[in-house]
């Protein structure tokens, strides 16, 4: 319903495989497992044999950054680059990253994109470089871009929030705080304070005080933190 009246709602990888596909209507998705798999093929066909499954996602990832930035892979890399990239041409495929290459090179060469206007991106702090490229080519005429950089997550993915600080310091835009916490007691939003980069102003609460303690406890893994929970909550209930 919000699409029909204000346009399109939706992620950027979303947004930029409709784009690509007005260009060619037989383009398919490939599913990031089968990505990997043909990477894993490829590597194996000319004998790179030191790349682990994580090491070949996070080569890929950087492929068009590196190129971007000059910098040159090594032999056995810029192959398997190729080969991966001729095969998904043969395809007619793309692949997650690959939604983000080639939008941006169907920005700058005028091919897509050309109707967007107004942009608002939400949850900015997890942009990688690559968003950031990507938004800053669209030819629109007003950026609205919110995020909290207390709550960066994506790192593993590329999300970088130094990217939202570069804007804060460096980019003219007009910046609008919002401190004022209506999920959070005031003694979350103390410790929270506390603990979270001085770079913008602390939080304050719109619910106020609670007669609850905060509780600092180191976990050994994700199983203890479960059943802690499970049996605070469990007390709590009863």
């Amino acid at each position: 319903r919000i699409n029909k009246k204000i346009g399109y709602v939706g992620t950027l990888h979303s947004f930029l495989f409709r784009q690509l596909k007005k260009q060619c209507m037989n383009l398919v998705l490939l599913p990031e497992d089968d990505a990997i798999d043909l990477l894993k093929r490829l590597a194996k066909q000319i004998n790179l044999w030191t790349k682990s499954t994580k090491k070949l996602s996070e080569l890929r990832r950087t492929w068009s950054s590196r190129e971007r930035k000059g910098e040159s892979l090594d032999r056995g890399e810029d192959r398997l680059r190729s080969l991966f990239l001729s095969n998904m041409q043969a395809m007619e495929c793309v692949d997650y990253d690959g939604i983000l290459d080639y939008g941006l090179s169907g920005i700058e060469s005028g091919m897509i994109c050309g109707e967007v206007k107004h942009l608002l991106v939400d949850e900015f702090q997890d942009s990688s470089d690559l968003d950031v490229e990507i938004y800053q080519s669209m030819p629109c005429k007003t950026r609205f871009y919110v995020g909290d950089p207390r709550q960066a997550i994506y790192g593993f993915r590329g999300g970088n929030v130094e990217n939202m600080y570069e804007y804060v310091d460096h980019s003219g835009f007009d910046i609008h705080e919002l401190n004022e916490n209506y999920r959070s007691v005031e003694e979350i939003c103390s410790f929270s304070n506390s603990v979270a980069d001085s770079a913008f102003q602390p939080m304050s609460s719109a619910i106020g005080n609670s007669d609850s303690a905060i509780m600092v406890l180191p976990m050994e893994d994700e199983m203890e933190e479960l059943h802690f929970i499970a049996n605070k909550t469990k007390h709590y209930l009863e």
